[in-house]
């Protein structure tokens, strides 16, 4: 949803406002998800911690 958002935002169709309220996430979110964008490209969007297992803790 984050890369989608940005990627619209990017191809200058839509404002931060029209996609914020179409998806339901304040436009001053989405500017952050822009600039982390800007920073590191598609990985900003990578979950960068993993879930163990009940016995592995």
């Amino acid at each position: 949803m984050n890369l989608e958002a940005v990627q619209r935002y990017l191809s200058r169709n839509e404002s931060l406002r029209t996609i914020g309220e179409d998806i339901g996430v304040a436009h001053r979110i989405l500017l952050t998800w822009v600039k982390q964008h800007g920073y590191n490209g598609s990985d900003a969007f990578v979950k960068q911690y993993t879930n163990y297992t009940e016995q592995l803790k």
